[in-house]
């Protein structure tokens, strides 16, 4: 087992330690109703951890792909349907799938950045800055770039808090917290920003920092 994988099965373990419970096989000398009885128990044991926890990483894949709310393992439809489709997998609480979520965003940052590092010798990036009702503001930023062999790359990288106000200052000074931690600031070839005079006259400042 990776490491990935053993970090995977502990969060698991931790999260449903209390709601795992193994399911009573039996006794099957009481004739063909409780043979049947027993068939359908020995059926519905749980998989083994190793298992167990595959099944639970394609379920945090799907949840992470398709973007679905965390809640989507808590409608009654989609419990019944896992149930029917395989009994033996026991469906994860929201918070192991958040735990999982968070270790596979660790172990994926490191890969994605060595590959970034690796593959590209200037980068493009898209800046895009909205603010919520709450006057919550948060910064996408996207990177674009062409490999060694000319194939055309396009990550989501992050998306940023800023605080208020979201004064250009402020922009700038996140951007180059972001492109720091990155390293990246010396790969920037353009950015691409909204019409905002906050941002356009943040990334004035960034090519004067």
């Amino acid at each position: 087992m990776s490491a990935y994988d053993k970090e995977n099965a502990e969060a698991l373990t931790k999260s449903d330690n209390n709601s795992n419970k193994k399911t009573k096989v039996n006794d099957t000398r009481g004739g063909s109703n409780a043979k049947n009885k027993n068939d359908t128990e020995l059926t519905n044991l749980p998989h083994n951890e190793s298992r167990q926890l595959q099944l639970c990483q394609y379920l945090t894949d799907w949840i992470i792909t398709d973007s679905q709310p965390l809640t989507v393992i808590e409608n009654p439809a989609f419990k019944k349907f896992i149930s029917e489709l395989d009994p033996k997998f026991k469906i994860p609480c929201i918070k192991s799938i958040k735990k999982l979520i968070h270790i596979a965003y660790n172990h994926s940052l490191k890969l994605i950045m060595e590959k970034i590092k690796n593959d590209s010798t200037s980068v493009s990036l898209t800046c895009d800055l909205w603010t919520g009702k709450n006057r919550q503001g948060f910064l996408g930023i996207t990177c674009s770039y062409l490999d060694h062999k000319f194939q055309f790359h396009e990550i989501t990288l992050s998306v940023e808090h800023i605080r208020h106000p979201h004064t250009a200052e402020n922009i700038s000074d996140t951007i180059l917290s972001f492109l720091d931690e990155w390293e990246l600031r010396d790969k920037i070839f353009t950015v691409t920003t909204d019409n905002g005079k906050n941002m356009q006259k943040a990334v004035k400042d960034l090519r004067e920092s």
